[in-house]
């Protein structure tokens, strides 16, 4: 692992706990708009390792952007 001032300016930034505070809170938020009891403590823990890492951000836009099946008969 680099040292921290040796890592990308835009990699500092991503991590920095300023930020990730604002994800975090943001998310928090939108959840509790869509369910008032707010969002489980587990769901929490997966929204900084979603939204900062490239692969899991591409991959989940891509199964939202898949038309899904309708459920109703």
């Amino acid at each position: 692992m680099k040292r921290w001032d040796l890592r990308p300016v835009e990699i500092r930034n991503l991590f920095n706990p300023a930020f990730c505070g604002l994800v975090l809170f943001r998310a928090l938020v939108a959840y509790e708009d869509e369910d008032a009891r707010g969002m489980p403590f587990s769901l929490a823990l997966l929204i900084l390792p979603l939204c900062l890492q490239r692969d899991a951000r591409e991959t989940l836009a891509k199964a939202i952007a898949l038309p899904r099946l309708s459920s109703s008969r």
